[in-house]
């Protein structure tokens, strides 16, 4: 009997995977194209970043206290700009965002020239997106350049800090029906239209800081649950209509 032979070795599997294109940021694919994060469609100088950010939270704050609370640190820089607020918020963080503009308006940095008219078109972009769903909130660069000094912007943080822990004591979830579609649609349409309204009111006594008040009402009710917030801030839309009306007569 023929003595059996050694078998032949299995040459090596060779790893597949460093033939198959990668996707991740940096690594070059079988095409020779070098991917990364700015290449993805949305993305560039004017877009928030991306959910992933490890920079910003990805939890909704509660309440307005919350969403000051995410601003605190800001203070202490040199100048603060519209889209240094956005970015600490985060992408997708449309309600907490459609909150910061419309306080401002009724904090003390509503004595800046024109900051009232930058924060109403902040408004009226952040509430238009989320009208038609976007998923990623993204601002043009003329308004996320807009700044504002970091030692006012603490000032008005420190002014905010009594009515906002008035508002979250008093506030929480009731009337549910008032803070959802299709109701909530409502609400973002006015916020929409106040914010849209406001450079044309710069001019106007009060004007600004009403809008303002009752656009933060319905975005806080909205962030919070709370209907009762809804109506005060429609009421408080009411009221800027009456003095318009009022003025105008006059």
């Amino acid at each position: 009997m023929p003595d059996p032979s050694p078998p032949e070795p299995v040459p090596a599997r060779a790893d597949r995977r460093a033939d198959r294109p990668s996707d991740r940021p940096g690594v070059r694919g079988e095409d020779g194209a070098e991917s990364c994060a700015a290449d993805r469609p949305g993305a560039g100088p004017d877009a928030l970043p991306d959910d992933g950010d490890p920079r910003e939270g990805g939890d909704a704050p509660e309440g307005l206290g919350g969403v000051l609370d995410r601003l605190r640190g800001l203070g202490g820089e040199h100048s603060v700009s519209i889209g240094r607020v956005m970015d600490r918020l985060g992408t997708a963080s449309f309600t907490p965002a459609l909150v910061v503009p419309a306080v401002i308006v009724v904090s003390p940095l509503s004595g800046i020239p024109l900051l009232s008219s930058v924060c109403g078109l902040t408004i009226a972009l952040i509430a238009g997106q989320m009208l038609i769903g976007k998923r990623a909130l993204w601002l043009p660069g003329v308004l996320r350049r807009r700044a504002v000094p970091g030692a006012r912007l603490a000032t008005a943080l420190r002014w905010l800090d009594r009515p906002a822990r008035f508002i979250d004591r008093w506030t929480g979830r009731r009337l549910g029906l008032l803070v959802h579609a299709p109701f909530s649609w409502l609400l973002l349409l006015a916020c929409f239209l106040c914010g849209a309204v406001m450079p044309m009111l710069e001019l106007v006594p009060f004007s600004s800081s009403i809008l303002g008040s009752a656009v933060s009402l319905m975005a806080l009710a909205l962030l919070i649950g709370d209907g009762l917030l809804a109506l005060l801030g429609l009421a408080a839309i009411g009221g800027a209509v009456t003095l318009g009306l009022n003025l105008l007569v006059a």
